[in-house]
């Protein structure tokens, strides 16, 4: 799945999302994303709450609100 994405800066980002649904003892999505940005490339792999560095964290939020923004349209068009 390809999406756009923005970060607080307004920089668009390219993104490729995989979701691999966790298991039920572990209910947190896992997230594999990569983003291809104007000057940088980075990946940021596993659940949101294990994101280390600042931008990944700041990637990982950006995410959420996509996934977010997602969810209410499907639940809006009766897609779900």
């Amino acid at each position: 799945m390809f999406f756009y994405g923005e970060d607080e800066d307004e920089t668009l980002y390219l993104c490729e999302l995989q979701l691999t649904l966790a298991p039920p003892e572990a209910p947190e999505l896992s997230l594999a994303v990569k983003a291809a940005a104007p000057n940088s490339d980075f990946s940021a792999t596993g659940k949101p709450s294990e994101i280390k560095s600042s931008r990944q964290r700041e990637f990982a939020a950006v995410l959420r609100r996509a996934l977010d923004r997602h969810a209410e349209f499907r639940t809006s068009h009766n897609l779900v």
